[in-house]
C-alpha cells in the first residue's frame, strides 16, 4: 500500500501505443487516472520509441524494461546488444538475461530511473502475458522490478493465457505475487490465475470503455442513399495467414453479393512503417474478389479518435480487431467480431454479445450464418448499442476506484 504518499508520478509499463486499439487502452487509463488522481504526471515504457503518435508525445517515454537491457546510447553497445538480445530470443532464453544481467545500459538506467521515483506501477492494459507472445521477459522484468521497489505494482485491464510452458507459468505466478491489484477484463483469463489468488482478482470492462461519449453515438447513419456501407477487418494470425485470407474473400463476396454491400477495409494496425500492418491481407483478398475499383481500402494510421470518426460512417462492421469492433460500438456502429483469442470472445460475453462473436477456425457456413444472423439484426443492436455502452463506460470506472487505496487522504 502506498504510505501516506501522494501519488504524483505514474509509470504504464509495456505500451504500444503504434496501435490505435492499444493507443486507445492508454489514453482511456490516463483520462481515468486523472480523474480520479488529479495532478499525477505519466512516464510510458515502450518497445520502440520509433513512429509514436503525436497523442503520447507529451510524456515521459523510456524503453520496455526487458529492451532497455539491450539498448544504449553507445551504438556500437546497442549494435551488439541487440544482436545478442536476438540469439537469446531464438534459444528461448531471453527472460533470463532479463531477470540476471548484470550490465547497466544508459537506456536501463533512464528506464529504472522512471521506476525509482514512480508512485504507482501500472502494466498497460491489453492481452500480451502469455505463450503466444512469449511473455517471459516481461515476467521476468516485473519480478526484476518488484525487488527493486516497494512501489505498488497494479495489474489491470488485462487478458491474460494461454501458458503451455512450464517456465511461463512459474514466471507469471511469481509475477502475480508481486501484485497489489489484479483485475481481468474477462473472465475466460480467470483459468490462469493460481487458486490462491482467484479470489483477490476482479473482471472489470476493457479499459476502451472508459472512452465513451454519449456524443459519439450516431444512431442514423447518413449513407442509406448509396447502400449499406461495412467496415471489414482481417489480419494473419499464426501460420494460417492464407486460410484467413480464403475467409477474408469468402465472407466480403457474400457482404457485396447478398446485401449490396459497399465494403472499406480499416483495421487498427495499419499504416505505421515497420509495425504489424493488415493493408497487405486487406489488398490480397480485395485483388482475389475482382472487386478492385468498388472495394475501398483505408490506408491513414488513425488515432483512437479519427477511428471512432471513420466508424460513424458504418452501418456495421466486422473484424478480427478486438478494439476495432470495441471503438465502433463506442461510436454507436455495431460490430461482428471474428475472434482468435479468448479475450474477445469473454468481452463479448460481458456485451451480451455472444451471438455477434465466432472464432475463426469453425467452417465458413457456420461463420456466414453467424454474420446473417447480425446483419438481420443490425437495426435493433444500433438502437440498443447506447445504454450498452453507457452501462459499460458506467462498470469501466471501477477499474480506477479500485485505487482509490493507494491514495493519500493528508
Amino acid at each position: 500500500m502506498n504510505s501516506g504518499k501522494q501519488i504524483r508520478n505514474v509509470v504504464i509499463l509495456f505500451s504500444v501505443p503504434q496501435n490505435t486499439g492499444d493507443e486507445a487502452l492508454l489514453e482511456a487509463m490516463k483520462q481515468g487516472l486523472k480523474l480520479f488522481m488529479p495532478g499525477i504526471k505519466f512516464s510510458l515504457t515502450v518497445k520502440s520509441l520509433h513512429f509514436l503518435p503525436a497523442g503520447v508525445l507529451d510524456n515521459k517515454i523510456v524503453y520496455d524494461p526487458d529492451e532497455a537491457i539491450f539498448r544504449d546510447t553507445n551504438v556500437s553497445r546497442s549494435y551488439w546488444l541487440q544482436r545478442i538480445r536476438k540469439i537469446l530470443s531464438r534459444l528461448g532464453i531471453l527472460h533470463l538475461a532479463v531477470k540476471y544481467a548484470w550490465w547497466a545500459t544508459s537506456w536501463w538506467k533512464e528506464t529504472m530511473a522512471e521506476i525509482d521515483k514512480a508512485d504507482l506501477i501500472i502494466l498497460s492494459g491489453g492481452g500480451y502475458l502469455n505463450d503466444t507472445y512469449d511473455a517471459r521477459p516481461k515476467l521476468a522484468a516485473i519480478t526484476r522490478i518488484a525487488a527493486r521497489t516497494s512501489t505498488p505494482i497494479i495489474l489491470m485491464g488485462q487478458s491474460v493465457g494461454p501458458f503451455w510452458r512450464n517456465s511461463s507459468i512459474n514466471l507469471f505466478g511469481k509475477a502475480l505475487s508481486q501484485m497489489s491489484v489484479i483485475s481481468l477484463r474477462e473472465s475466460i483469463s480467470l483459468q490462469w490465475i493460481p487458486d490462491h489468488l482467484k479470489q483477490d482478482v476482479q473482471i472489470l470492462p476493457d479499459l476502451a470503455f472508459f472512452l465513451y461519449r454519449e456524443s459519439n453515438v450516431v444512431l442514423e447513419k447518413k449513407n442509406k442513399a448509396n447502400g449499406i456501407h461495412i467496415g471489414v477487418c482481417f489480419r494473419s494470425w499464426g501460420n494460417d495467414q492464407k486460410y484467413i485470407e480464403d475467409l477474408g474473400v469468402i465472407v466480403v463476396s457474400r457482404l457485396m453479393a447478398h446485401y449490396g454491400a459497399n465494403i472499406t477495409f480499416i483495421s487498427t494496425c495499419q499504416g505505421i512503417p515497420g509495425y504489424v500492418d493488415d493493408q497487405d491481407m486487406s489488398t490480397k483478398i480485395t485483388v482475389r474478389t475482382g472487386m478492385t475499383d468498388t472495394i475501398k481500402i483505408d490506408r491513414v494510421h488513425h488515432s483512437p479518435d479519427s477511428f471512432l470518426s471513420a466508424c460513424m460512417s458504418f452501418d456495421a462492421v466486422i473484424s478480427m480487431r478486438l478494439h476495432g469492433c470495441i471503438l465502433s460500438m463506442l461510436s454507436g456502429t455495431p460490430a461482428f467480431c471474428i475472434g482468435y483469442e479468448d479475450k474477445s470472445e469473454g468481452i463479448y460475453e460481458m456485451l451480451g454479445f455472444e451471438k455477434y462473436h465466432i472464432h475463426y477456425k469453425q467452417k465458413p457456413d457456420y461463420i456466414l450464418n453467424a454474420i446473417d444472423t447480425f446483419m438481420d439484426s443490425i437495426r435493433v443492436t444500433t438502437q440498443e448499442l447506447p445504454v450498452k455502452m453507457a452501462d459499460m463506460y458506467k462498470k469501466s470506472t471501477m477499474n480506477f476506484e479500485q485505487l482509490k487505496p493507494f491514495e493519500s487522504h493528508e
